[in-house]
Protein backbone atom coordinates (compact mmCIF):
# COMPACT_ATOMS: atom_id res chain seq x y z
CA UNK A 1 0.00 0.00 0.00
CA UNK A 2 1.42 3.26 -0.91
CA UNK A 3 1.37 6.47 0.65
CA UNK A 4 -1.61 7.70 -0.97
CA UNK A 5 -3.92 4.59 -0.67
CA UNK A 6 -2.88 5.01 3.08
CA UNK A 7 -3.67 8.53 3.24
CA UNK A 8 -7.41 7.88 1.74
CA UNK A 9 -7.59 4.62 4.06
CA UNK A 10 -7.33 7.15 7.17
CA UNK A 11 -9.12 9.64 6.19
CA UNK A 12 -12.13 7.43 5.44
CA UNK A 13 -11.79 5.81 8.85
CA UNK A 14 -11.53 9.26 10.67
CA UNK A 15 -14.60 10.18 8.35
CA UNK A 16 -16.40 7.47 9.53
CA UNK A 17 -15.87 8.00 13.77
CA UNK A 18 -16.60 12.06 12.76
CA UNK A 19 -19.97 9.84 12.78
CA UNK A 20 -20.11 8.15 15.73
CA UNK A 21 -18.87 10.88 17.87
CA UNK A 22 -21.37 12.93 16.66
CA UNK A 23 -24.02 10.53 17.18
CA UNK A 24 -22.46 9.94 20.69
CA UNK A 25 -22.71 13.75 21.42
CA UNK A 26 -26.17 13.94 20.06
CA UNK A 27 -27.75 11.10 22.19
CA UNK A 28 -25.69 11.52 25.56
CA UNK A 29 -26.52 9.06 28.73
CA UNK A 30 -29.22 8.92 30.49
CA UNK A 31 -28.57 10.12 33.85
CA UNK A 32 -30.96 10.09 37.12
CA UNK A 33 -30.34 14.08 37.89
CA UNK A 34 -32.82 14.03 40.76
CA UNK A 35 -30.86 11.27 42.70
CA UNK A 36 -27.82 12.90 41.90
CA UNK A 37 -28.89 16.60 43.50
CA UNK A 38 -30.31 14.31 46.59
CA UNK A 39 -26.67 12.51 47.38
CA UNK A 40 -24.68 15.78 46.80
CA UNK A 41 -27.19 17.56 49.50
CA UNK A 42 -26.28 14.64 51.17
CA UNK A 43 -23.15 14.94 51.39
CA UNK A 44 -22.95 18.48 51.70
CA UNK A 45 -24.77 17.67 55.19
CA UNK A 46 -22.30 15.44 56.34
CA UNK A 47 -19.65 17.71 55.30
CA UNK A 48 -21.09 20.65 57.85
CA UNK A 49 -20.79 17.51 60.16
CA UNK A 50 -17.61 16.82 59.95
CA UNK A 51 -16.58 20.26 59.98
CA UNK A 52 -17.67 20.64 63.94
CA UNK A 53 -15.83 17.88 64.89
CA UNK A 54 -12.28 19.47 63.56
CA UNK A 55 -9.74 21.47 65.20
CA UNK A 56 -9.24 23.17 61.59
CA UNK A 57 -11.02 24.51 58.85
CA UNK A 58 -11.22 21.72 56.52
CA UNK A 59 -11.54 24.20 53.49
CA UNK A 60 -8.24 25.81 53.84
CA UNK A 61 -5.15 23.98 52.51
CA UNK A 62 -3.22 26.44 55.50
CA UNK A 63 -5.06 25.34 58.50
CA UNK A 64 -4.39 21.75 57.16
CA UNK A 65 -0.77 22.15 57.08
CA UNK A 66 -0.51 24.16 59.98
CA UNK A 67 -2.34 21.38 62.23
CA UNK A 68 -0.22 19.09 60.90
CA UNK A 69 2.49 20.15 61.12
CA UNK A 70 2.00 21.29 64.97
CA UNK A 71 0.81 17.66 64.81
CA UNK A 72 4.97 16.50 64.19
CA UNK A 73 4.11 15.28 60.65
CA UNK A 74 6.95 16.67 58.26
CA UNK A 75 5.22 18.07 54.95
CA UNK A 76 7.28 17.96 51.50
CA UNK A 77 7.07 21.44 49.87
CA UNK A 78 5.94 22.07 46.52
CA UNK A 79 8.30 23.42 43.57
CA UNK A 80 6.97 27.02 44.76
CA UNK A 81 7.98 26.73 48.62
CA UNK A 82 4.32 25.74 49.74
CA UNK A 83 3.35 22.75 51.80
CA UNK A 84 1.72 19.94 50.24
CA UNK A 85 -1.03 18.54 51.36
CA UNK A 86 -2.11 15.67 49.36
CA UNK A 87 -3.46 12.32 49.26
CA UNK A 88 0.41 10.67 50.46
CA UNK A 89 0.33 13.79 52.92
CA UNK A 90 -3.02 12.65 54.51
CA UNK A 91 -2.39 8.91 54.48
CA UNK A 92 0.90 9.33 56.46
CA UNK A 93 -1.04 11.54 58.63
CA UNK A 94 -3.66 8.94 59.32
CA UNK A 95 -0.56 6.40 59.73
CA UNK A 96 0.84 8.60 62.66
CA UNK A 97 -2.84 8.95 64.32
CA UNK A 98 -2.97 12.59 64.06
CA UNK A 99 -6.35 14.24 65.32
CA UNK A 100 -9.18 14.44 62.93
CA UNK A 101 -6.87 13.10 59.60
CA UNK A 102 -9.35 10.25 58.97
CA UNK A 103 -12.19 12.31 59.18
CA UNK A 104 -10.48 14.97 57.07
CA UNK A 105 -9.41 12.23 54.41
CA UNK A 106 -13.71 11.53 54.11
CA UNK A 107 -14.10 15.16 54.03
CA UNK A 108 -12.02 16.08 50.74
CA UNK A 109 -13.85 13.11 49.40
CA UNK A 110 -17.02 14.06 50.00
CA UNK A 111 -16.33 17.50 48.46
CA UNK A 112 -15.23 16.17 45.10
CA UNK A 113 -18.00 13.57 44.88
CA UNK A 114 -20.32 16.66 45.54
CA UNK A 115 -19.39 19.35 43.18
CA UNK A 116 -17.50 17.62 40.57
CA UNK A 117 -20.19 14.65 39.90
CA UNK A 118 -23.19 14.67 41.70
CA UNK A 119 -23.82 18.36 41.39
CA UNK A 120 -22.02 18.91 38.34
CA UNK A 121 -23.53 16.30 36.17
CA UNK A 122 -26.77 16.92 37.03
CA UNK A 123 -26.54 20.55 36.13
CA UNK A 124 -25.15 19.87 33.33
CA UNK A 125 -27.99 17.40 32.32
CA UNK A 126 -30.35 18.43 29.35
CA UNK A 127 -34.49 18.63 29.77
CA UNK A 128 -34.78 15.18 28.74
CA UNK A 129 -32.83 14.21 31.63
CA UNK A 130 -29.67 13.29 29.64
CA UNK A 131 -25.97 14.21 30.19
CA UNK A 132 -23.64 15.12 26.90
CA UNK A 133 -19.92 15.37 26.51
CA UNK A 134 -18.27 17.30 23.52
CA UNK A 135 -15.57 15.34 22.25
CA UNK A 136 -12.54 16.52 20.44
CA UNK A 137 -10.58 14.31 18.43
CA UNK A 138 -7.53 15.98 17.34
CA UNK A 139 -5.91 18.98 19.25
CA UNK A 140 -7.32 21.69 17.27
CA UNK A 141 -5.52 24.93 18.40
CA UNK A 142 -3.26 26.33 20.84
CA UNK A 143 -3.98 28.58 24.30
CA UNK A 144 -5.68 28.27 27.60
CA UNK A 145 -8.91 27.06 26.17
CA UNK A 146 -7.45 24.60 23.81
CA UNK A 147 -8.95 21.16 23.45
CA UNK A 148 -8.19 17.76 21.91
CA UNK A 149 -4.46 16.16 22.13
CA UNK A 150 -1.47 16.56 20.04
CA UNK A 151 -1.99 12.34 19.96
CA UNK A 152 -5.07 12.04 18.67
CA UNK A 153 -6.15 10.35 22.13
CA UNK A 154 -10.02 11.42 22.01
CA UNK A 155 -10.40 14.20 24.80
CA UNK A 156 -14.08 15.20 26.04
CA UNK A 157 -15.31 18.56 27.73
CA UNK A 158 -18.04 19.91 29.29
CA UNK A 159 -19.13 16.11 31.33
CA UNK A 160 -16.56 13.88 31.42
CA UNK A 161 -18.21 10.57 29.90
CA UNK A 162 -14.39 9.16 29.70
CA UNK A 163 -13.61 8.91 33.14
CA UNK A 164 -16.64 7.70 34.89
CA UNK A 165 -15.04 7.44 38.90
CA UNK A 166 -14.71 4.18 40.02
CA UNK A 167 -16.41 3.45 42.98
CA UNK A 168 -13.37 3.42 45.34
CA UNK A 169 -13.53 7.30 44.36
CA UNK A 170 -17.04 7.41 46.31
CA UNK A 171 -17.67 8.29 49.84
CA UNK A 172 -18.81 4.73 51.16
CA UNK A 173 -23.46 4.93 51.87
CA UNK A 174 -23.33 6.65 48.70
CA UNK A 175 -24.39 6.37 45.29
CA UNK A 176 -22.04 5.21 42.23
CA UNK A 177 -21.92 7.00 39.43
CA UNK A 178 -22.57 3.81 37.25
CA UNK A 179 -25.40 3.41 38.88
CA UNK A 180 -26.60 6.67 38.11
CA UNK A 181 -26.33 6.15 34.78
CA UNK A 182 -29.11 3.90 33.49
CA UNK A 183 -31.23 3.16 30.39
CA UNK A 184 -34.62 3.40 29.92
CA UNK A 185 -36.67 0.03 30.03
CA UNK A 186 -36.72 -2.24 28.34
CA UNK A 187 -33.24 -1.12 27.33
CA UNK A 188 -30.14 -2.19 28.62
CA UNK A 189 -26.42 -0.85 29.00
CA UNK A 190 -23.51 -2.74 28.10
CA UNK A 191 -19.92 -2.39 28.91
CA UNK A 192 -17.18 -3.10 26.44
CA UNK A 193 -13.55 -3.01 26.46
CA UNK A 194 -10.74 -4.23 24.81
CA UNK A 195 -7.95 -5.64 27.11
CA UNK A 196 -4.48 -3.80 27.41
CA UNK A 197 -4.82 -2.49 24.33
CA UNK A 198 -2.36 -0.37 24.64
CA UNK A 199 -0.08 -2.59 26.32
CA UNK A 200 -0.75 -4.75 23.55
CA UNK A 201 0.68 -2.31 20.85
CA UNK A 202 3.71 -1.05 23.45
CA UNK A 203 5.11 -4.89 23.11
CA UNK A 204 4.32 -4.92 19.08
CA UNK A 205 6.01 -1.81 18.01
CA UNK A 206 9.01 -2.15 20.70
CA UNK A 207 9.34 -6.15 19.64
CA UNK A 208 9.06 -6.76 23.17
CA UNK A 209 9.81 -10.83 23.52
CA UNK A 210 9.12 -11.06 27.38
CA UNK A 211 5.81 -9.26 26.79
CA UNK A 212 4.94 -10.66 23.78
CA UNK A 213 6.06 -14.51 25.23
CA UNK A 214 3.62 -13.87 28.21
CA UNK A 215 0.76 -13.06 25.38
CA UNK A 216 1.53 -16.48 23.33
CA UNK A 217 1.15 -18.19 27.22
CA UNK A 218 -1.87 -16.81 28.20
CA UNK A 219 -0.83 -14.08 30.43
CA UNK A 220 -1.84 -10.65 30.11
CA UNK A 221 0.58 -7.70 30.75
CA UNK A 222 -0.01 -7.17 34.66
CA UNK A 223 0.65 -10.81 35.02
CA UNK A 224 4.27 -10.84 33.01
CA UNK A 225 5.15 -8.01 34.68
CA UNK A 226 4.12 -9.27 38.70
CA UNK A 227 5.92 -12.90 37.54
CA UNK A 228 8.98 -11.11 36.38
CA UNK A 229 9.71 -8.30 38.33
CA UNK A 230 8.30 -10.08 41.94
CA UNK A 231 8.96 -13.90 40.71
CA UNK A 232 5.38 -14.83 41.97
CA UNK A 233 2.91 -17.09 39.99
CA UNK A 234 -0.82 -15.57 40.80
CA UNK A 235 -1.02 -18.91 43.72
CA UNK A 236 1.07 -16.70 45.66
CA UNK A 237 -0.76 -14.77 48.82
CA UNK A 238 0.74 -11.76 47.81
CA UNK A 239 -0.41 -12.04 43.89
CA UNK A 240 -3.20 -9.41 43.92
CA UNK A 241 -1.47 -6.53 45.88
CA UNK A 242 1.84 -7.19 43.94
CA UNK A 243 -0.12 -7.40 40.19
CA UNK A 244 -2.13 -3.95 41.66
CA UNK A 245 1.17 -2.29 41.71
CA UNK A 246 2.54 -3.81 38.48
CA UNK A 247 -0.67 -2.25 36.51
CA UNK A 248 0.20 0.79 37.51
CA UNK A 249 3.67 0.90 36.93
CA UNK A 250 3.06 -1.05 33.62
CA UNK A 251 1.00 2.35 32.49
CA UNK A 252 3.13 4.88 33.86
CA UNK A 253 6.45 4.19 32.02
CA UNK A 254 4.63 3.41 28.75
CA UNK A 255 2.84 7.02 28.99
CA UNK A 256 6.22 8.87 30.59
CA UNK A 257 5.34 8.80 34.19
CA UNK A 258 7.99 10.76 35.77
CA UNK A 259 9.10 8.58 39.29
CA UNK A 260 6.92 11.83 41.65
CA UNK A 261 3.92 10.74 39.21
CA UNK A 262 4.05 7.29 39.39
CA UNK A 263 4.71 6.81 42.85
CA UNK A 264 1.39 9.25 43.85
CA UNK A 265 -1.22 6.92 41.56
CA UNK A 266 0.40 3.71 43.22
CA UNK A 267 -0.36 5.19 46.39
CA UNK A 268 -4.12 6.71 45.08
CA UNK A 269 -4.96 3.55 42.82
CA UNK A 270 -3.36 0.80 45.10
CA UNK A 271 -3.15 2.42 48.69
CA UNK A 272 0.61 1.69 48.87
CA UNK A 273 3.04 3.76 49.72
CA UNK A 274 6.24 3.00 47.84
CA UNK A 275 7.74 6.38 48.53
CA UNK A 276 9.71 7.53 45.39
CA UNK A 277 13.04 5.16 46.34
CA UNK A 278 10.50 2.58 46.10
CA UNK A 279 9.29 3.40 42.95
CA UNK A 280 12.42 4.39 41.40
CA UNK A 281 13.76 0.87 41.65
CA UNK A 282 10.87 -0.78 40.34
CA UNK A 283 11.27 1.49 37.51
CA UNK A 284 14.89 -0.31 37.18
CA UNK A 285 13.79 -3.11 37.12
CA UNK A 286 11.09 -2.74 34.37
CA UNK A 287 13.59 -1.67 32.96
CA UNK A 288 15.67 -4.64 33.15
CA UNK A 289 12.55 -7.17 32.79
CA UNK A 290 11.11 -5.15 29.17
CA UNK A 291 14.07 -3.03 28.05
CA UNK A 292 12.61 -2.95 24.09
CA UNK A 293 9.48 -1.53 25.67
CA UNK A 294 11.32 1.03 27.69
CA UNK A 295 13.23 2.30 24.77
CA UNK A 296 10.07 3.19 22.76
CA UNK A 297 8.92 5.63 25.87
CA UNK A 298 9.40 9.05 25.95
CA UNK A 299 12.18 9.75 28.29
CA UNK A 300 11.49 10.57 31.87
CA UNK A 301 13.42 13.59 33.32
CA UNK A 302 16.15 11.56 35.07
CA UNK A 303 17.18 10.30 31.25
CA UNK A 304 16.52 13.35 29.53
CA UNK A 305 19.25 14.99 32.00
CA UNK A 306 21.54 12.76 31.21
CA UNK A 307 21.25 12.43 27.34
CA UNK A 308 18.82 15.19 26.13
CA UNK A 309 19.22 13.83 22.36
CA UNK A 310 18.84 9.94 23.55
CA UNK A 311 16.38 8.08 20.58
CA UNK A 312 15.83 4.27 20.54
CA UNK A 313 17.79 2.09 17.98
CA UNK A 314 15.53 1.14 14.15
CA UNK A 315 13.74 -1.86 14.67
CA UNK A 316 12.23 -3.80 11.65
CA UNK A 317 8.27 -4.25 11.68
CA UNK A 318 7.28 -6.88 13.78
CA UNK A 319 3.60 -9.34 14.12
CA UNK A 320 1.69 -9.43 17.06
CA UNK A 321 0.49 -12.74 18.33
CA UNK A 322 -2.84 -13.55 16.22
CA UNK A 323 -4.07 -15.38 19.01
CA UNK A 324 -4.26 -12.38 21.45
CA UNK A 325 -4.87 -9.16 19.56
CA UNK A 326 -6.84 -8.02 16.75
CA UNK A 327 -3.90 -5.75 15.64
CA UNK A 328 -1.81 -7.94 12.99
CA UNK A 329 1.43 -6.17 12.36
CA UNK A 330 2.47 -2.46 12.84
CA UNK A 331 5.74 -0.52 12.01
CA UNK A 332 7.49 0.53 14.58
CA UNK A 333 8.91 3.86 14.65
CA UNK A 334 12.01 5.02 15.40
CA UNK A 335 11.12 8.55 17.78
CA UNK A 336 10.06 7.89 21.42
CA UNK A 337 7.45 10.49 20.61
CA UNK A 338 5.88 8.66 17.95
CA UNK A 339 5.78 5.85 19.89
CA UNK A 340 3.47 7.30 22.27
CA UNK A 341 1.36 8.56 19.77
CA UNK A 342 0.86 5.48 17.95
CA UNK A 343 -0.01 3.03 21.25
CA UNK A 344 -2.38 5.65 21.52
CA UNK A 345 -4.00 5.73 17.97
CA UNK A 346 -3.48 1.65 17.79
CA UNK A 347 -5.14 1.51 21.07
CA UNK A 348 -8.41 3.28 19.80
CA UNK A 349 -8.59 1.75 16.47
Amino acid sequence: MNQGEIGWDLFHRERELVKVLFNLERRGLPYRSEESIAAGFQAELEMAEIEKTLPFDPSSKTDVAEHLKSCGLVLYKTDKGQDQVDQPAITRAIEHNIPGAEEYQRWVKLQTAKGLWYFGWAERAGTDGRVRANYRQVKTWEGKDSAGTVSGRFAVTRVQVQAIPNRYQIPDGYPAMQDLVRPEPPKRLYEIDLSQAEMRTVACLAECEPMLEGFRNGFDAHDQTTRLIWGIEPDAEEWDRRRAVGKRLGFGVIYGAGVKTLAAQILQFTGQDLGEEGVRELWGQYRQAFPPTVHLQPPNGADRRQNPNARPPRRKSTTVPPQRTHVQSVQRHDSRRSGRRHVRRHGRD
